[in-house]
């Protein structure tokens, strides 16, 4: 039940937002909404709206707020691999609504083809090479974006040199005098 105009008043309360967080607003119809002002990311979450004339006993409801914002990178990750292994390449964003993601080498846009696999869930991207290849180095970018705004990281797929272990039985050139020294004695 919605009250009567002009002899209504509201009060909105929830995850640090004051009252006199909001616009001030006569609500006329049932097509009517509150503005609040300067609200963040960080106010996001259930508030109860609670609406009271002198007609009725108060009505209060809860109602769901969702702050839009564009994407932001907040993580991304270069790697190293050796040729032949596999490679792993992360990238995480934080959007509302949820980012897509796309990945590019040079200017080019990649896809899951050719031994690469784009994996987005959420708020993260995977870029995974199968078998590294000389090929398979150098820069990558990812780019987040939803219909606020875009933006992007840059990572790197570095060479990773395995390092040759050291032969357990070294072979050690003796000269002839001290072999044929071991033979007489």
């Amino acid at each position: 039940m919605l009250p009567q105009p002009g002899s209504s008043s509201g009060t909105v309360l929830g995850s640090g937002v004051t009252a006199a967080s909001f616009a001030r607003r006569e609500f006329e119809g049932e097509e009517e909404y509150l503005e609040i002002l300067g609200i963040t990311r960080e106010q996001s979450g259930k508030y109860e709206c609670k609406a009271a004339n002198e007609v009725a006993s108060a009505d209060v409801k809860q109602v769901r707020v969702t702050v839009n914002y564009p994407p932001t990178i907040t993580e991304s990750k270069s790697n190293e691999a050796a040729t032949g292994r596999q490679a792993l390449l992360r990238c995480e964003a934080s959007a509302v609504p949820t980012p897509d993601f796309e990945w590019y080498r040079d200017d080019t846009r990649i896809n899951s083809a050719n031994g690469l696999e784009i994996k987005s869930t959420g708020s993260q991207s995977l870029l995974m090479v199968a078998n590294v290849t000389e090929e398979h180095y150098g820069n990558y970018t990812c780019v987040a974006a939803n219909k606020l705004g875009v933006t992007n990281a840059s990572l790197y797929l570095y060479k990773r040199v395995l390092p040759t272990l050291p032969n357990p039985f070294p072979v050690v050139p003796q000269s002839p005098e001290i072999i044929l020294k071991d033979i007489l004695v």
